[in-house]
């Protein structure tokens, strides 16, 4: 069971001081070996149409960090060993209030938020002081950009909508008598009774995997450089109406769509692993959420781990064949990830995440938003390629965002990256029945050039 050690004060108040999660200790671990470089950044800006009152938001984000210890959190280091500090609301310091700009007289408001933002983005955290920053910014009438980024250690993409979603209706209302957030510490106890119980297929499961050796991308391993980009790879309405309509189908052999894209998406990632590598073996990190039971889905703070994938693909494969691998392998890892489960080790065998998000944001106060997911020029040095898959307005659309370091990028161009995922994407959309190896993959340019050596020698 988690139980308190000795506390910290804050304002004269003892703090209460609880042990780390697993997924927690693995976050503050890649933090500490850089401290100064924003790593684990989860950073949001949502763009608001209606008017904004910044007295009653205020109001609404002080009864917010109130309510939500993990705005209330910071990470302390004793003899060697890491805890969180959970602080009272009584006493704490002014920086845990929202701050508020007003761009509007500037010649071009959008732009200047959007260099405030991308600038605050990139900083790093002390974790011993404040885990989060919070900023207004007013770029018109009745029009706001509100700015949230919390150290990944205390947050996921789908605690930052909850976060988002409590403060649009304290702000709505703020004498509103809505039910607590759930505590961190829930989610730590049932972590650590899953950890003194282990089950014993999923420990030899997990221990398996962990001995896979990654890909090498285009023949680059990863050099122990963070420094990366984000990407959007298109994704058209036509397209998004075909992955959709693919992932409902019997081939897809998923209950639900969200899974059916999972198995598309995970597919797709292999295929390119196993073109641009050569081996016929790749491994893909894959996330589990954590929040199977119903008070886990609105509570605040890091419940996110990431697990390896195993698949093998032989030569003839089809986009179907690798699918029906993908989907045994993803049911291994949906029957064994649990609480707790992630080591370091499995983080080291895949050098590519497949992160399929569910957060909705929603409106506020019935104004309608637009949620934006900033990158802050990092990522962890093991991980050479992450792709994002998104809806955060529920609106059916379907948006695609690669992290890539820079290095590889460089190395490779880009663009060329770029079209070779693009390449074998609209491939599988076309015809899923066809040999992977058989897609074409160069460009016309390339061709070009390599044509061109052909006549010169």
């Amino acid at each position: 069971m988690v139980k308190p050690t000795e506390s910290r004060t804050s304002g004269g108040h003892p703090a209460d001081r609880i042990a780390l999660s697993r997924a927690q200790l693995l976050m503050w671990s890649g933090q500490r070996l850089r401290p100064t470089v924003p790593l684990y950044n989860q950073a949001f800006v949502f763009t608001i149409s209606g008017p904004l009152d910044t007295a009653r938001l205020d109001r609404a984000f002080a009864a917010l960090v109130a309510q939500s210890d993990a705005l209330r959190t910071v990470m302390v280091e004793i003899d060697g060993r890491p805890w969180q500090d959970i602080l009272p609301v009584e006493g704490l310091p002014d920086s845990f209030r929202i701050e508020h700009l007003d761009v509007s007289a500037s010649d071009d408001p959008d732009q200047a938020a959007a260099a405030i933002t991308t600038e605050r983005s990139q900083r790093d955290f002390d974790l011993a002081a404040r885990l989060f920053d919070a900023v207004s910014i007013r770029t018109g009438v009745d029009r706001w950009c509100l700015y949230l980024c919390q150290h990944h250690v205390v947050t996921d993409a789908w605690s930052m909508a909850v976060l988002f979603r409590r403060l649009a209706e304290l702000y709505r209302d703020p004498d509103a008598h809505v039910p607590p957030l759930p505590a961190y510490r829930e989610y730590l106890t049932l972590e650590a009774e899953r950890r003194e119980a282990p089950d014993a297929a999923a420990v030899e499961h997990w221990r398996a995997l962990a001995d896979k050796h990654p890909v090498s991308l285009y023949g680059r391993k990863p050099t122990g450089s963070t420094a990366s980009r984000r990407i959007e790879l298109e994704v058209d309405a036509e397209r998004a109406t075909a992955l959709r309509r693919l992932a409902r189908s019997r081939e897809a052999g998923a209950l639900t769509e969200e899974l059916g894209l999972f198995h598309i998406f995970a597919t797709w990632i292999c295929a390119f692993q196993f073109r641009v590598s050569g081996e016929t073996s790749v491994t893909l990190g894959a996330l589990a959420h954590n929040r199977s039971h119903p008070s886990l889905r609105q509570t605040p703070g890091l419940l996110t781990e990431a697990f390896p994938m195993a698949i093998d693909i032989e030569a003839d494969d089809s986009f179907v064949d690798l699918l029906a691998r993908v989907r045994e392998a993803t049911y291994g890892f949906l029957r064994h990830a649990a609480p707790g489960a992630s080591t370091a080790k499995q983080n080291q065998s895949f050098v590519t995440i497949l992160n399929l998000i569910r957060a909705d944001f929603g409106d506020f106060a019935g104004a309608p938003v637009d949620a934006t997911w900033l990158h802050p020029g990092h990522h962890d040095a093991e991980h050479s390629l992450r792709v994002h898959v998104h809806d955060f307005g529920v609106s059916g659309a379907m948006r695609i965002e690669l992290d890539l370091h820079d290095e590889l990028a460089e190395a490779v161009g880009h663009d060329r990256l770029i079209g070779h995922l693009s390449t074998l994407l609209d491939a599988l959309i076309d015809d899923w029945h066809q040999s992977i190896e058989r897609v074409p993959m160069l460009s016309s340019a390339e061709i070009a050039r390599l044509t061109s050596g052909d006549r010169q020698g």
